[in-house]
């Protein structure tokens, strides 16, 4: 799978348990969930500083994405939560 969108390299990907949802993460200090059936960024995670180096989907049915970063900080991010603009 490409990955339009991502401007930086990618260091870690994670898929949910049912393989439909990836998460990717790297130098962009983002955590991008993608459609995996159609390659679609479904929404963009801000909030660490630095690079994310690690990601991993947790929760029943894969309902966030817990993130960690060269920032020194872990992110939990909540899948099923509009996104806030």
């Amino acid at each position: 799978m490409l990955m339009p969108g991502r401007l930086e390299q990618v260091f870690d990907v994670a898929t949910a348990e049912d393989n439909s949802r990836l998460a990717s993460v790297g130098g962009d200090k983002l955590v991008f969930y993608w459609d995996v059936a159609t390659g679609n960024i479904i929404r963009k995670f801000r909030g660490h500083e630095l690079r994310v180096n690690t990601c991993k989907f947790a929760g029943e049915g894969s309902s966030v994405i817990v993130s960690g970063s060269y920032d020194k900080t872990v992110r939990i991010f909540d899948c099923r939560r509009a996104p806030q603009h």
